[in-house]
This record gives C-alpha cells, structure tokens and sequence, in this order.
C-alpha cells in the first residue's frame, strides 16, 4: 500500500506540474489567442509562444501552423524549434505541410531534429507516465492477491472495494463500477459512476470518456437484465461508443459486439509515419533553374517586422547581417551560423525610411538589399 501511495502521489505531482505549465495553464484561452489573432499582431503571437515554450501542446501547434496570414515561416519555425516535442507530432508536421507557402527544407530539417530531442514538456510526460504505469503495476498486484484469497472471499471482496474506491482517478472507479453491475447491483454500479463527476476533477478529455462509459454501463445493464438479444438500438449505440478506442467504454463495447458477432475486429500493426518527402534539388525546384540570390527580404516594405532570408553558397568562417542608413552608419547587426536560414528582424526602434541591408560573409560584401521602413 505505501508503494501504491508513493507513485500515486508522485503521479499527481507531475500531472498538477503539466497542468500548471502546458500552454500557461490554459490551453483553450491560448489556442483562442492564436486563431484570433490578427497579421499585424505576429510579432507579439510569435514572442508569446516562444514564452510559453518548450510547453505548447499540440492542439496549439496545429492552429499556429494553421494561422499562416500571422506566424510566417520562420516564425513558426522559431516556436517550432522551441517545441521540439511537437516534431514527434504527425498531425503537427501534416498543418504545417499544408501551409501554401512551402516551408523551405533546411526550415523543416531544423523542426525535424526535435524528434530526437528530449524537451520539457517531454521530461514531464515521460516521468507521468512511468509512475503512472508504476502505480497501475501496483494496484493490478495487490487486486490480483486480494482476488486469490479464497480462505475468506467476502473480506477479500470489501477489500478490492475499498481498493478501487480509495483511487483519485477515473479507471479504478469504472472498474469497480463493472465489478458491481457484473454481481447485480444496479444501485451501487450508477452510484459509483456519478460519484465519478462529484469527486474527481475531469478534464474535458474524461468527461467525455465518463459520458461514453455511463452510455455503455446503461446498454450493459439493460442487456444483462433481458434475456433478449441486444436490439438495433443498442447495437448502434455501442457501434457508436466502440469508436472511440483510447476510452474504456470503447474497448468494452468492442468486445462485446465482438462477441455477439456484430463487429470483427484485428489487432492492428503499426508501422514507422514518413513525416514528409523532399524534393531532389531541394525546395524551389530542379537546381539548373535556379538564380544566385543570396539575401531576400519580405515584407519590403516593412512595418514593425522584417523577414530575412540568407542563402550562402560557400563555406565560411564568419557571416553578419549588417543594416545600415542611408549615411552608412550601422543600426543593427546579426551574426549567422547557418548557411540558410530565415531571420526575423523587428523595427520597433528604427524611425521610418529607407536602409541597406548588407550579407556580409568572411569580411566581404556578398549581397545587399534595400528595405523601406513606413510606421
């Protein structure tokens, strides 16, 4: 019982510890904040995710990839970047697939990588779960021992009771909600389920589990007391429930249409997701066609951000965006590690008026651009 104690504790620790951080904490308001945010609001959308990070979900991530009049590339690549538990996301990687504007390959090699990056959202889940599954180890062994008591089966049945009833989360609760309609106690059986909603916290998640399982325990009763086979009603209902296979009421409808022959069902095998495929001669197109362009900026002109786009063909020891006046004095620098790379520069301390941008690489001029700035 101390072990059992022990791990449940410490599951409740990390998940009030994920609740707290995901998203700040609420991640309806932040996802709203997202897809109701407007073009000219992307450079505070874009820093306030980053501040949110490594913690976004991916409800989140998947509306952000979505909203691309606001996050432009490279600012989605930034969120990304700091996300990189989102990477391991397929519906993630799919949104961000669909943007019109494709993300250029060295953007999406850079989100890539974060499928093989422990960040701290991960960290967090990680440990969840395997005190989670330490704690049902725990509770699955001492069930198994109380079961295996046949010297005194009534003290052994009022102890899996307690057991069951002791827990702070839903499973053990449905569990021994089916332990009592399985004996016949209809009372107890929809007694324990409503007591689910009064004295658990649900997220939104397991409240619709919860519905599912009442739905389900309510056709299981009717079945168990009617000595007719289940009608096409309740057939539909739990053709219904057996949809949502990651909830319990899911699992039991299937098997229960499993074996009254209304449904087959096969194991399924899972198989590697090829995240995306890349082009031959890399995002624009066949390489024979393409121009030396080594600098590109947008918008031009700018407001109060500006994207830069560097694409330098050599190898080099050191590389600086430089922008300058009219008069050629310097207002701001950025030293470039990357061969390509997308840069967001904003402009809040810069009056309105025309600039040079300058790529300069191992010293030397490469490139240069005009950009107009209008506030």
């Amino acid at each position: 019982n101390s072990q059992l104690e022990s791990s449940s504790e410490a599951t409740i620790a990390y998940s009030d510890t994920l609740d707290m951080y995901v998203d700040g904490g609420n991640t309806t308001s932040l996802n709203l904040e997202v897809t109701t945010s407007l073009p000219d609001e992307s450079l505070e959308l874009r820093q306030q995710l980053v501040n949110e990070s490594p913690y976004l979900s991916d409800t989140v991530m998947k509306s952000a990839a979505a909203m691309e009049d606001v996050l432009t590339n490279a600012m989605l690549r930034d969120v990304m970047v700091a996300n990189p538990q989102s990477a391991k996301s397929p519906d993630v990687i799919q949104k961000i697939n669909q943007r019109e504007t494709t993300m250029p390959d060295y953007m999406m090699e850079e989100i890539e990588e974060g499928a093989g990056i422990s960040g701290g959202k991960d960290i967090l889940v990680n440990k969840l779960a395997k005190n989670k599954k330490k704690r049902n180890k725990v509770l699955n062994g001492l069930l198994l021992h109380y079961m295996s008591d046949t010297v005194n089966i009534s003290a052994s049945k009022d102890s899996i009771i307690m057991l069951l009833q002791n827990r702070q989360y839903p499973e053990p609760r449905y569990q021994l909600a089916m332990l009592y309609l399985n004996a016949g106690d209809s009372v107890n059986t929809f007694n324990t389920l409503d007591n689910i909603e009064y004295e658990l916290e649900l997220t939104d998640e397991e409240v619709f589990a919860h519905n599912l399982f009442a739905d389900f325990a309510e056709i299981q009763w009717q079945l168990k007391s009617d000595t007719v086979v289940g009608d096409s009603i309740q057939i539909a209902t739990l053709l219904n429930i057996a949809e949502n296979t990651n909830t319990a009421a899911g699992i039991y409808s299937r098997n229960i249409l499993v074996a009254m022959e209304e449904m087959e069902y096969q194991e399924p095998h899972y198989f590697p997701i090829i995240l995306k495929t890349k082009p031959i001669f890399g995002y624009n197109g066949d390489s024979n066609k393409q121009q030396a362009s080594f600098l590109k900026i947008f918008p031009n002109p700018a407001n109060n951000y500006f994207t830069a786009e560097t694409k330098i063909d050599r190898v080099f020891e050191q590389a600086q965006l430089s922008l300058v006046n009219l008069e050629g004095k310097e207002i701001k620098s950025f030293d470039l590690q990357k061969k390509r790379n997308q840069i967001i520069i904003t402009t809040e301390s810069i009056i309105s008026g025309t600039y040079l941008l300058k790529l300069i690489v191992n010293g030397k001029l490469l490139d240069s651009k005009k950009v107009i700035i209008l506030k």
